[in-house]
């Protein structure tokens, strides 16, 4: 993507025109890579190709209170994808990433953005776990209370 002013994601403008609209929208998913068929689960979609991501260059805000489903269907860039879990993070409760292939064991082929991110702490020189560099520890204590706040939203809608 060209420097400049950050623009929303492929049919970002589609999904905040519906919301402004008023279609509840409580989940969507985001497609980097080539083959933009929607997700299963008939959700809305948002679609980037991995060239056309650059940490800063996309506008995230159509997300904004949303569960989002970052959908990679191709291993090589699982590195490109990662500071795009943590921009989206900072305005979506849950971030999860969908791939192919199990990216942590006990998650399978759906894994939460912080846990991955949390696989990825490394020792600082007195051997304590620190959060990598495109997931800080700000954004981990943040991320986690919009969690619970959308969660127990979610929670009381249902009840």
């Amino acid at each position: 993507m060209k420097p400049g002013k950050p623009r929303p994601p492929a049919y970002g403008k589609l999904l905040l025109e519906a919301r402004r609209a008023g279609v509840r929208i409580v989940d969507v998913a985001v497609v980097v890579g080539y083959d933009w068929a929607p997700p299963s689960g008939g959700r809305p979609r948002l679609a980037l190709k991995p060239e056309d991501y650059a940490p800063g260059t996309v506008d995230w805000r159509c997300v904004a209170g949303l569960a989002v489903a970052v959908h990679l269907s191709d291993g090589r860039y699982l590195e490109t994808v990662k500071p795009l879990l943590a921009e989206v993070a900072r305005l979506a409760p849950e971030v999860d990433i969908v791939t192919p292939w199990p990216l942590v064991r006990e998650f399978g082929c759906r894994c939460p953005a912080s846990v991955l991110a949390w696989c990825d702490r490394a020792p600082d020189e007195q051997g304590r776990l620190q959060w990598p560099s495109w997931w800080p520890g700000e954004l981990e204590r943040d991320h986690e209370r919009r969690k619970q706040q959308f969660r127990s939203w979610v929670h009381k809608r249902a009840a």
